[in-house]
C-alpha cells in the first residue's frame, strides 16, 4: 500500500503526518523551531530551521514503515513567506513573514465598536431592535418595517462582504467554493450565545476559534477521524445550548392528587 507524507510548515513548528491511500492517519510528528521578533510589526525565521525540522522528522515519521512505499509528498504554509536565495546557493538571510494579519485584528475589533454603537447608541439600532421585538408594536410607534429590514438587511450584506475580503486579504489569499466554511451558521450562533451584544460577540467568536483548533488538535495526535473534531465541538455547543432552558425556565413538580382535590372543591 502507497503512503503520502503531509508537511505543514507553521509559525512555531513543523508537522509531519503519514497516511495511506484511504487517507487513514499512520502518525504524526512535530518539530518546534523558534520564531523572531526583532521589531515591532517584523517576524522572522531562519530557513535553515525548516530543512533541520523536516530532515529529523521524516525518519522519526516513518520509523516502523516501508520508506520505498511512500509515493509523493506534499507540502503547505499558512502564511506567505520571503525567502531569499542567490541562485542555486543556500539562503543567505532570514525569512520575512507576512504583519498583515495584525492590521486584519485591529480592522476586526474596530469594526466589532462601531457596529456596537450603531445598535446601542443610534436611532437605526432602536429601530432594529423593536422590530425584532414585534413588528406590530413598531408599526404602532410608526417605524417603516419593510424599510428597517431591507436597510439592515444591505448593512448585513455589506459586512459579510467585508469578512470575505478580510479572509482573502488576510489568510486564504484565493477565493475558492469553500472560502465560507460554514461561518453563516457560525455567525447565527455566535449572536444567539451572545444574546445579541457586540461585545459579547467577540468573545464568544474567540471561544468557538479555540474550541474549534483545540479539538482539530486532539483528532490529529490521536490519529482519529478528521470529522471528529466537528462531532466534539457540536457535542459541547449542544450542551451550552441546553443549559439555556434550564437558565430562563425552572422545572416544578406537581402533585396530581392536590389538584384533583382542588378542582372537586
Amino acid at each position: 500500500m502507497n503512503l503520502y507524507i503531509g508537511i505543514d510548515l507553521g509559525t512555531s513548528a513543523m508537522k509531519l503526518l503519514l497516511m495511506d491511500e484511504g487517507g487513514n492517519i499512520k502518525n504524526v510528528v512535530s518539530k518546534e523551531y523558534p520564531l523572531e521578533f526583532p521589531q515591532p510589526g517584523w517576524s522572522q525565521q531562519n530557513p535553515q530551521d525548516w530543512k533541520e525540522a523536516v530532515f529529523a522528522g521524516i525518519p522519526e515519521l516513518l520509523e516502523g514503515f516501508d520508506a520505498a512505499s511512500v509515493a509523493g509528498i506534499g507540502c503547505g504554509g499558512f502564511m506567505e513567506y520571503y525567502v531569499q536565495r542567490r541562485g542555486n546557493e543556500a539562503v543567505f538571510a532570514y525569512s520575512v513573514m507576512s504583519g498583515c494579519l495584525a492590521g486584519i485584528v485591529i480592522l476586526t475589533l474596530l469594526i466589532g465598536i462601531l457596529v456596537f454603537v450603531y445598535l446601542r447608541y443610534t436611532k437605526h439600532g432602536y429601530e432594529i431592535a423593536v422590530v425584532g421585538e414585534s413588528e406590530r408594536t413598531a408599526r404602532y410607534l410608526g417605524i417603516k418595517v419593510t424599510k428597517v429590514i431591507l436597510r439592515t438587511a444591505a448593512l448585513s450584506g455589506a459586512l459579510c462582504g467585508l469578512t470575505g475580503l478580510l479572509l482573502v486579504a488576510g489568510t486564504n489569499h484565493t477565493i475558492t467554493t469553500s472560502l465560507a466554511a460554514g461561518r453563516g451558521f457560525t455567525a447565527v450562533m455566535v449572536s444567539w450565545m451572545s444574546r445579541f451584544d457586540p461585545a459579547v460577540m467577540v468573545l464568544i467568536s474567540f471561544f468557538l476559534t479555540f474550541l474549534e483548533r483545540g479539538s482539530g488538535e486532539i483528532a490529529t495526535v490521536l490519529g482519529l477521524n478528521t470529522s471528529f473534531s466537528d462531532i466534539l465541538t457540536g457535542i459541547i455547543i449542544f450542551f451550552l445550548i441546553g443549559s439555556e432552558f434550564f437558565v430562563n425556565y425552572r422545572l416544578v413538580r406537581t402533585d396530581r392528587t392536590k389538584e384533583k382535590e382542588a378542582s372537586h372543591v
